[in-house]
């Protein structure tokens, strides 16, 4: 089954509260595993050109600033995507239109998250 049947695009952002930096493209085929039409973008990679658009500092740490992932599920029509506690409802719905979004749900995913929960994340202290 092929993913190019939506409008919507897939990729990575991080949102500041004032800006939106987005990178994307239309989805490709499913992956394997999870089905689910993915973006090959990390963001690590895409970090110079965020803070730079952000105006942030590139040696500060990519996940010093909200992000997360757009996944397409062609089986459902639907886009996920994928945040942090950092990200209100609000931010949420800006973030879908600059995905082109029509359908969508949004999904917290610790890896996104920042503050306490990334402490324990990387401390080992049970996430």
């Amino acid at each position: 089954m092929a993913c190019t049947k939506s409008n919507s695009l897939v990729g990575i952002w991080w949102d500041n509260g004032r800006i939106i930096v987005s990178f994307k493209h239309l989805p490709g085929p499913p992956e394997r595993l999870t089905r689910l039409c993915d973006s090959d973008f990390n963001h690590v990679d895409f970090w110079g050109d965020a803070a730079f658009r952000l105006g942030s500092d590139p040696g500060d740490e990519y996940y010093s600033i909200p992000r997360g992932r757009i996944l397409w599920n062609p089986f459902t029509s639907e886009s996920i995507i994928y945040h942090g506690n950092a990200t209100s409802l609000d931010r949420l719905k800006l973030i879908a239109e600059e995905f082109v979004l029509v359908r969508w749900i949004a999904k917290q995913d610790l890896h996104y998250c920042m503050g306490d929960l990334t402490d324990a994340l990387f401390s080992g202290d049970g996430y």
